[in-house]
């Protein structure tokens, strides 16, 4: 079993039960379990919510619109070469699946295919990566309108370097524009893959970050490599490469567009180092996506482990949530949860650490909707006690939520039993203010699905 895998779904319905005080308002736990090995995300469409879900050369999606978790569906977008690789839902409940075509002797390709919001329809699939190089590590991201951009890595024969490409789909369109080649070519060879990073807004937006990692293990202090950043306007074209530095060799990144789609928020974190006393540090920046961004701003610092990046969430507004947990130095006791916001078209102010928040939290995730509200969704590694649990690791959900700007966040609430693979919380808020929160389970088979409202 793979922890922080993406969600799992599936077809049969149960009750899970959770502690009873943690859930005042949130409805009864219902576990969907799916056939085995597909997994997905979470997203959420005008009132309701769903996960996209895909394997192999399957795609579907389960469906919750107020209290009713509808049948899910699985449909056939290619054959046995077809290996779907990410499914994102566009505001309608329109699908997206990227998948990566391996044939025996031939290079990888990438394509898309869109599948309407009841499985019934299928346009494509779409070859997006050029046809004489193999594509890898290809990535995707929808927004709400239907903009859609993927990316991709490959390796140029020649200098032996890696590239990053990319492709959009404007909104109302089918199909994704020619691929563009977004990096430069390197002057030497780099051994890395890129790890690259997207993110879709509302109106043609899109956005592409990558970095090259540093595999320069023994080095006592960690290597600083560059974070390449490019954004587009609603006309497609890309702004020039930009460089951040200082945020280490595996730089920690998150990236959220504003409502309308013209405002772009990066969030990059940098992990601390305990042989250096280095500590971790997180920082933002926000500008106009299709302009060059401003230098990013810290927002805090401290921990010497390692940082993963900050969760962000716009609201309708245009305000915004920030959430980081702080690391704690390595191997000690687990970290701070902190949440900074801002008002539409403000700063963001200090990080504050969220009340009640029990030992060693991770993998957070942030959500915003209407009228101010806004949840955290984050993963706590319970420690064992011996007595009681023996040496088996165990996990649990919880969430925090803010009714509306003028309120704070509230007490942490326990959202799933202990267990031994409770993993991947998801969150998001519908348009008529409902949070649905999802998190993933493992039944020694397959992975199932548990979703609750607020």
């Amino acid at each position: 079993m793979h922890r922080h895998a993406p969600l799992a779904l599936g077809a049969t319905l149960l009750t899970l039960a959770v502690p009873t005080s943690a859930l005042a308002e949130w409805t009864t736990p219902e576990t969907v379990a799916l056939p085995q090995g597909a997994v997905g995300t979470l997203s959420g469409y005008g009132d309701g919510a769903a996960v996209g879900h895909g394997y192999i050369n399957l795609v579907g999606a389960v469906r919750r619109t107020g209290t009713t978790i509808n049948p899910p569906f699985t449909t056939q977008i290619g054959d046995a070469y077809e290996h779907s690789v990410s499914v994102e839902q566009s505001g309608s409940g329109q699908l997206t699946a990227l998948a990566r075509r391996q044939r025996p002797r031939l290079p990888f390709r990438v394509r898309a295919t869109l599948v309407s919001a009841d499985g019934a329809t299928k346009i494509g699939p779409f070859t997006l990566s050029p046809s004489k190089r193999s594509a890898v590590n290809p990535v995707l991201s929808v927004a709400r309108d239907g903009t859609a951009i993927a990316a991709w890595a490959y390796r140029d024969s020649a200098t032996t370097g890696w590239y990053v490409q990319a492709a959009v789909r404007k909104p109302g369109q089918t199909r994704f524009a020619p691929a563009q080649a977004l990096s430069a070519a390197p002057t030497t060879e780099i051994a890395s893959r890129p790890e690259i990073r997207v993110s879709a807004g509302n109106g043609g937006h899109a956005a592409v970050t990558w970095f090259y990692p540093s595999l320069d293990y023994t080095a006592a202090a960690p290597t600083d490599v560059p974070l390449i950043v490019r954004t587009s306007s609603q006309d497609g074209g890309f702004t020039e490469p930009q460089a951040f530095t200082g945020f280490g060799s595996r730089p920690g990144v998150s990236m959220a567009y504003s409502p309308s789609g013209a405002e772009l928020t990066l969030g990059l974190a940098r992990s601390g180092n305990d042989s250096t006393h280095q500590t971790a540090t997180v920082a933002v920046t926000v500008g106009a996506s299709g302009s060059p961004l401003p230098a990013p701003v810290q927002l805090s610092a401290g921990g010497e482990g390692f940082a993963a990046p900050p969760a962000l969430a716009y609201g309708a507004d245009g305000s915004e949530v920030l959430g980081w947990i702080q690391p704690s130095n390595l191997n000690g006791p687990g970290g701070k949860l902190l949440v900074a916001t801002r008002s539409a078209g403000g700063v963001f102010g200090a990080l504050e650490p969220l009340a009640s928040v029990p030992e060693n939290p991770e993998y957070l995730r942030v959500a915003a909707g209407p009228g101010g509200k806004a949840v955290l969704a984050w993963e706590r590694y319970v420690r064992p006690l011996p007595a009681k649990y023996g040496t088996t690791p165990l996990y649990s959900v919880y969430a925090s939520v803010r009714a509306d700007a003028a309120s704070p966040f509230g007490p942490a609430e326990q959202i799933s039993t202990d267990g031994d693979s409770v993993s991947n919380p998801d969150i998001v808020v519908t348009d008529n203010g409902d949070t649905v929160a999802a998190f993933k389970t493992w039944d020694n088979s397959r992975y199932e699905m548990t979703l609750l409202k607020h």
